[in-house]
């Protein structure tokens, strides 16, 4: 089976996607790390149970990034944190849905292999940098007043 994703391009960490907020960073490593595993089990064409090993890790990562993630805008006091935790659990139970068991084989690694790249690309590059860029501020402000007095 040709995967559906196969023109989707690897997933890769790179510069481009560094938010400037270490854990978070450190997080998408993994999790891109994760999704590629999963790309390359389908590709190479392993068992079955690779397959969906691979993609129960990687799952599994993705609730507690998001649980990670949310404490720390929690923890800052981000003013849209209802809005990002509305995301996360808007993905999240779309995944839940594919995974429950109703879905075909090649029906769920087609949409897990597509859904789930694109989404955290997008989520990092949206979502994830406005609340990164409000962090770096809130710091700088915080030094700023630090330093003033």
């Amino acid at each position: 089976m040709e995967p559906v994703f196969a023109t989707h391009p690897t997933l890769h960490w790179n510069d481009g996607l560094a938010l400037g907020v270490e854990a978070i960073d450190e997080e998408h490593k993994v999790w891109l790390d994760l999704v590629r595993t999963f790309q390359q089990a389908v590709a190479d064409g392993e068992a079955p149970a690779a397959v969906y090993a691979a993609i129960v890790e990687a799952l599994i990562y993705t609730e507690r990034h998001f649980a990670n993630e949310e404490a720390l805008m929690q923890e800052t006091g981000y003013p849209h944190l209802d809005d990002h935790r509305a995301q996360h659990a808007r993905a999240a139970a779309e995944l839940h849905a594919v995974t429950e068991g109703k879905t075909g084989e090649e029906e769920l690694i087609a949409y897990i292999g597509s859904f789930l790249p694109n989404w955290l690309l997008l989520h990092i590059n949206t979502a994830d940098r406005k609340f990164a860029a409000w962090l770096k501020e809130q710091r700088a402000a915080a030094a700023d007043g630090v330093m003033a007095a």
